[in-house]
């Protein structure tokens, strides 16, 4: 599995309803292609989140954003890089 992080960016502060709404649709998506949430930051202005996942492909991942009807501002697949 790859990991890959996605950023999503709202021309408003996100609400925690639409935050919720947004999961909802999302959650059997990522399941349809396989793939895990780890994690999700979201910015203390709430105009931008980045989500990370675990996933076949970076692909898959935008796939089922597009099939949750997610936009996403963009989608990698990263490398872990951590202090030693």
């Amino acid at each position: 599995m790859k990991t890959v992080l996605t950023l999503q960016q709202y021309p408003t502060p996100l609400s925690d309803n639409a935050h919720d709404t947004a999961a909802g649709r999302l959650k059997p998506c990522l399941k349809q292609y396989g793939i895990r949430w780890k994690r999700s930051f979201l910015s203390h202005d709430r105009l931008q989140m980045w989500c990370q996942f675990e996933a076949k492909d970076v692909e898959a991942v935008r796939q089922a954003c597009r099939s949750a009807d997610i936009p996403l501002a963009g989608a990698w697949q990263v490398e872990k890089y951590e202090a030693g």
